[in-house]
């Protein structure tokens, strides 16, 4: 079985879908540890983008925080352009509330089998930076 770990929102998101998308998955409830301000500038300031273009989409969504700012910034990324590396790099330096917004910008546009997994993976990203968000409070 496959697991992720939804928000109460995202449960309701994914409560939603049809029943060919949510076949095989389990859901485990989030409970969500944010970055302080200081700590994602620390994170900005550590990150080693090898690429105009990755550091560049990181800007633009760190930039548009939420609504139709966010969703033409989540347009303009390519994540095929990005190793899985490269896109763990710009979501540990966007943080846990920047991770939220694009896991539910993906549900929102969810189609296939493959669509899924991305939210999976997404989930369990958030959740260890969550998890390590915990420890250092």
């Amino acid at each position: 079985m496959n697991i992720l770990f939804l928000t109460a929102e995202e449960q309701k998101v994914f409560e939603a879908l049809p029943a060919n998308l949510k076949e095989g998955w389990q859901v485990e409830g989030a409970s969500l540890v944010s970055e302080r301000p200081e700590e994602l500038t620390v994170r900005q300031g550590m990150a080693s983008f090898d690429q105009p273009e990755l550091r560049a989409a990181c800007e633009r969504l760190a930039e548009a925080k939420e609504g139709a700012a966010y969703e033409k910034a989540m347009h303009s990324l390519d994540a095929d352009a990005f190793t899985r590396e490269q896109l763990a790099e710009i979501f540990f330096v966007l943080g846990v509330d920047a991770l939220t917004h694009f896991i539910a910008y993906v549900l929102s546009q969810l189609k296939t089998d493959e669509d899924m997994e991305l939210v999976s993976a997404l989930t369990h990203i958030r959740s260890m930076l969550s998890e390590v968000n915990a420890s250092q409070s």
